[in-house]
């Protein structure tokens, strides 16, 4: 076997371990600022420099919007039918779009313990974000408030 024949698996390991760095994205981490306006509130915010899958960020337009009716009733049941009223849910919920792409769909919620989760979905159907239930995007939230559902 001739010599260039016998390096070359050393010259493919070497240039696959070369492009793991180059195809590395940037880093997901929501800039504070942005984690604060959406904990705020607030009817309208947009979130600038939303870090997405691709390695883009781009600003996020929402408005805020109720799931729950003014005057809903939360009942649980346990196992023998006693029944206990649940206070409403203070988690704030925001539907919007990316800047830029207006067949977007983009859906965020917070709750009162500061875990953030949502999803964003471009127009060509792609997923551009998602973070899962409970996830905390900076030290806020309890031990174990950070699973995933």
């Amino acid at each position: 076997m001739s010599r260039s024949l016998a390096l070359r698996p050393l010259c493919i390991l070497f240039l696959f371990a070369g492009a793991i760095p180059a195809f590395a994205g940037r880093p997901y981490v929501v800039d504070e600022r942005a984690v604060a306006k959406l904990r705020a509130g607030g009817q309208k915010i947009v979130v600038d420099n939303m870090p997405l899958f691709d390695g883009n960020p781009a600003a996020v337009v929402l408005e805020r919007f109720e799931v729950w009716a003014p005057d809903v009733q939360i009942i649980k049941y346990d196992g023998e039918g006693k029944e206990t009223r649940l206070p409403r849910p203070t988690t704030k919920y925001y539907r919007g779009r990316i800047s830029g792409d207006n067949g977007s769909v983009v859906f965020l919620s917070v709750e009162s313990n500061g875990a953030i989760s949502g999803m964003a979905i471009s127009g060509s159907g792609d997923r551009k974000l998602s973070i899962g239930r409970g996830v905390r995007v900076s030290g806020h939230g309890k031990p174990g408030d950070d699973r995933e559902a």
